[in-house]
């Protein structure tokens, strides 16, 4: 059985634009076939931009250096 995509809970989880960074490296991996995985990196990241990650890993956002 395949299964259908949330498309309104990935839009709530990954729509906004303090994660739109990660979802355009998501999309620049599958779009040259490369594999989802190993460590991401955004120099500079805002604030907003650390706290939507750590909501999104369930974890207390980094100082970041």
């Amino acid at each position: 059985m395949v299964s259908t995509p949330d498309l309104d809970r990935l839009r709530r989880v990954l729509g906004g634009e303090d994660l739109r960074w990660l979802v355009d490296r998501m999309w620049s991996r599958l779009a040259r076939d490369l594999p989802l995985d190993g460590d991401v990196t955004l120099r500079a990241a805002t604030p907003a931009q650390r706290q939507a990650v750590a909501r999104l890993l369930g974890r207390a956002p980094g100082r970041g250096t």
